[in-house]
């Protein structure tokens, strides 16, 4: 409950027309935030409210930060998780890709 209500304040914000700075720059205080309560780095994102830009930032920030990112939760496209392409890893030769773990409103 604490990790839900420490990133409320950055997840329910409506990013779709901030610049990519500042999205950025909400993006490290929401992980900033876990890793000063919990004392570890969050593995994996779930945002509520994206911009067209957000999960390319998300994966951004992770890697300037260099933090792996194993998850994100910003889809409700499916029941069982899946893997999609990460833009930033175009032309890359090993690229990792992104495990998408639908979000779901189930208990």
């Amino acid at each position: 409950m604490l990790l839900t209500s420490l990133l409320t304040c950055y997840s329910w914000v409506d990013y779709h027309d901030f610049p990519p700075e500042k999205e950025k720059e909400y993006i490290r205080k929401g992980i900033n935030a876990i890793k000063d309560v919990t004392g570890e780095y969050p593995k994996g994102w779930y945002y509520g409210r994206l911009s067209p830009k957000s999960q390319a930032l998300v994966w951004d920030v992770y890697k300037e930060m260099g933090i792996p990112l194993l998850w994100m939760s910003d889809s409700y496209a499916d029941d069982v998780p899946y893997w999609v392409d990460v833009p930033a890893e175009k032309g890359v030769e090993k690229a990792e890709g992104m495990l998408m773990i639908p979000y779901s409103y189930g208990k």
